[in-house]
């Protein structure tokens, strides 16, 4: 017999009885009992199973890192198209052709709408794609607004409705979708506008109550994120859309509805103006916050000239001098030039339109300082 655990060969005698135990390295020889045979078996099982379930680990961290890196390259993926597609469209809505011609826009604009809604069929019910799904819709809000196509308001909706989610879901601030960039910065005010007749109070309605709610998200997002320009970026996008709809709108609404129409225009214009001066503030070199501070100012004032001719005088006070500073960087531009004659002549105009008995405080005290002292 050889001894199982040091290889040794034990010989016996017939007549003697079997070894227990090896004469070299002392191990039993007996055999193996039931109970000891049932627990090398559990001990191998065990250790099977050990084994097994260390394999399984490695394959599912595997798969999860697989599906990590899908949803990583699929984000990156996106996110390079939009940045296409939004380059795309700043060149688009900046040419006359596009501008001229509805049949054009929809050769152009279809494939972007087709793409962002085979985005959002593929990916809804994914929450890790919320961000994504946001900034779809917010594109084709702009979409069908350029196209003047149903839904847009609708579409806009469902935006905001997705940015909700994801800043309730505790999402870095910095990389919420942005609303001015995926969809204000594409259209004018005029393209959302749902109202064909004197009629459309339903239409109105729906738009006033859509643009309420995303007023409401911004808001919330700029008291709770003051620190993050692209909320007062919103903020401003949105103010500008609201405010000029809305005085397009008081024209032809309801007579009921006027006047709320136009407190609405002009808050929205306040708010407008007040946003952009803390980003012009923050950035005073970025043309496009001054460019559309001087639309805001200039728009405010008007609201105000019949009820507050001072803010009024103030704000287009302020448009000037804006409009100086980007005269004064392209010195060759006619058209600042123009704009800027044409603002300084609004201002006087309104300046003259005032009663002397309201002048404005401090041009007061200035024609004070300037008179001569009285006699004795």
């Amino acid at each position: 017999m050889q001894c199982p655990y040091c290889q040794t060969v034990i010989e016996a005698d017939d007549n003697e009885a079997t070894p227990t135990k090896c004469p070299e390295c002392g191990a039993s020889l007996a055999p193996p009992s039931r109970g000891s045979r049932l627990v090398t078996l559990v001990v191998v099982a065990l250790l099977t199973m050990a084994i097994v379930a260390g394999l399984v680990a490695v394959r599912a961290d595997r798969l999860s890192k697989q599906a990590e890196e899908n949803l990583a390259k699929s984000q990156k993926d996106f996110a390079l198209a939009n940045q296409m597609i939004d380059r795309s469209l700043v060149n688009l809505m900046a040419d006359s052709r596009v501008k001229d011609s509805v049949k054009l826009r929809e050769q152009l604009l279809k494939p972007y709408l087709d793409y962002y809604q085979a985005f959002i069929g593929a990916h809804t019910g994914d929450e890790r794609y919320l961000g994504e799904i946001s900034t779809a819709h917010f594109h084709i809000a702009a979409l069908q607004a350029k196209l003047r196509a149903k839904g847009a308001i609708a579409s806009l909706g469902q935006g905001v409705s997705f940015l909700n989610q994801l800043k309730n879901s505790g999402a870095d601030p910095t990389t919420l979708p942005s609303v001015q960039e995926s969809a204000f910065q594409f259209t004018a005010p005029g393209d959302w506008n749902p109202v064909r007749d004197a009629n459309a109070q339903a239409e109105v309605m729906g738009m006033l109550m859509t643009f309420g709610a995303a007023n409401s998200t911004i808001d919330s997002l700029v008291a709770e994120y003051p620190q993050v320009p692209s909320f007062r970026n919103d903020q401003a996008g949105l103010g500008r859309t609201v405010g000029t709809l809305t005085t397009l709108m008081s024209a032809v609404a309801p007579a009921d509805m006027r006047e709320q129409l136009r407190g609405q225009g002009q808050a929205a214009w306040l708010k407008t103006r007040n946003a952009l001066e803390s980003l012009a503030k923050e950035q005073p070199n970025n043309v496009d916050y001054k460019t559309r501070l001087i639309e805001a100012l200039v728009a405010l004032g008007k609201a105000q000239r019949s009820k507050s001719r001072d803010e009024a005088i103030a704000n287009y006070t302020r448009a000037v001098e804006l409009r100086e500073q980007l005269a004064a960087g392209a010195p060759t531009d006619e058209a600042l030039k123009k704009e800027l004659e044409s603002l300084k002549g609004d201002l006087e105009r309104m300046k003259a339109s005032r009663p002397a008995a309201k002048a404005a405080p401090a041009e007061k005290a200035a024609a004070n300082d300037a008179a001569p002292p009285a006699e004795n």
